[in-house]
């Protein structure tokens, strides 16, 4: 989690800062997305079978809703400025880079 974590940040930043305008560093991304990646701790319950998909995605969005809330502060943004850069690393985070680390053993 701590590597899509980064990834989610690095989009984050180039996104929000350079394209949308934002106002905070790297650092302080970082701390906050950092942060509302936390409630993934609750990936850690899949391993319950018959409850594997309701935990990946009450995580996911709840990891999603913080991440939201974490760059609306940081960069000053609206909700909705905020949703662009945060959807964007979250769908990378929570989709793409399992699917490309976990292709082989599928």
């Amino acid at each position: 989690m701590a590597n899509w974590g980064s990834v989610s940040t690095n989009l984050a930043y180039l996104l929000g800062t350079w394209l949308l305008g934002g106002r905070a560093s790297y650092r302080q991304l970082l701390r906050a997305i950092g942060v509302s990646y936390g409630p993934g701790v609750l990936l850690l319950l899949m391993a319950v079978p018959f409850a594997r998909t309701a935990f990946f995605f009450v995580a996911a969005l709840w990891v999603l809703v913080a991440g939201v809330v974490a760059v609306r502060e940081v960069q000053g943004f609206s909700l909705l400025k905020a949703a662009v850069p945060t959807v964007a690393g979250w769908y990378v985070a929570f989709f793409i880079l399992p699917s490309l680390v976990f292709q082989d053993l599928a």
